[in-house]
């Protein structure tokens, strides 16, 4: 009778243990269908910021712990920045950097860094157009504007980028024209370059710059997927396939989800969705 009661209450705990598990497991699960409808209306109406944006507001109130919130948060910041609404776009992003190291948190955290360094060096443009004001001409480095005169203490800006790299910045007038060299300056973000402009980043067509497409998919061993991208210009596949597994980036594309019907990957612009291949 005691050897029975055992095995009951090691049978209980495991029953329940499972089924808190499974719990746990379906409770981030992803609602692909109502994402789907949201990225599509995203996509079909890109200058329509307030229907976007209330539409990204039902999704996450009606799916709180979906996996995929993070993907449509960084929709709602893009239309938000589009919209002027910097400030709230600026609070979601904030809280997409300190997501984990996996998936669409991961990717999210990408873009939040993309983004916030876009707007952050144009804070580093005005310190320099004080200093401009005060010197008629900018500083050799980018270290003079600390405790100058010009640059008032009220005035915040940072000497890095969101990824703690110094920005690239350098003047570009005339060297051999004495009083020129210091009459213009270029200052981008490293890992940016020619997006690192925050008005040349948001004139960018929405997942333009993703130029990929999944041609394959496998499942290797512990249930991990490995997707084959194809890169596609002008209706055209061009350069070799590459095969990448969920969490890895190649180039400049993190590969953060594989789903039931879709696959979903980010630049240091925007998300793009992928069909899933069969």
């Amino acid at each position: 009778m005691i050897y029975l009661l055992k095995h009951l209450a090691i049978f209980k705990y495991v029953a329940v243990t499972l089924f808190l598990c499974l719990l746990c497991s379906g409770a981030n699960a992803a609602n692909e269908t109502d994402f789907l409808k949201l990225w599509q209306l995203h996509m079909k109406q890109p200058d329509q910021h307030a229907e976007v944006v209330e539409a990204c507001r039902d999704f996450v109130t009606k799916n709180r712990v979906d996996e995929l919130i993070k993907v449509v948060q960084g929709v709602e910041a893009w239309h938000l920045l589009k919209s002027g609404q910097e400030k709230d776009a600026i609070a979601l992003l904030q809280s997409h950097l300190s997501n984990g190291e996996r998936g669409p948190d991961a990717g999210a955290a990408i873009l939040a860094k993309a983004w916030l360094s876009r707007l952050d060096l144009e804070d580093v443009k005005q310190a320099l157009q004080l200093y401009y004001r005060k010197e008629v001409g900018y500083p050799e480095r980018l270290d003079d504007l600390t405790g100058h005169p010009g640059t008032p203490p009220t005035l915040k800006y940072s000497l890095t980028d969101r990824w703690n790299r110094p920005w690239s910045y350098r003047l570009t007038g005339l060297k051999s024209t004495p009083g020129f060299r210091n009459q213009h300056y270029s200052i981008a973000c490293t890992k940016l370059a020619d997006s690192s402009n925050i008005n040349d980043g948001l004139a960018l067509p929405y997942a333009g710059s993703i130029n990929v497409r999944a041609t394959g998919i496998t499942t290797i061993q512990g249930g991990r997927s490995i997707v084959e991208l194809a890169t596609w210009h002008n209706g055209r596949e061009q350069g070799q396939r590459v095969q990448l597994g969920v969490d890895r980036i190649t180039g400049d594309i993190f590969l953060a989800y594989v789903g039931s019907k879709l696959i979903i990957v980010c630049d240091h612009n925007h998300w793009k969705v992928l069909p899933k291949p069969r």
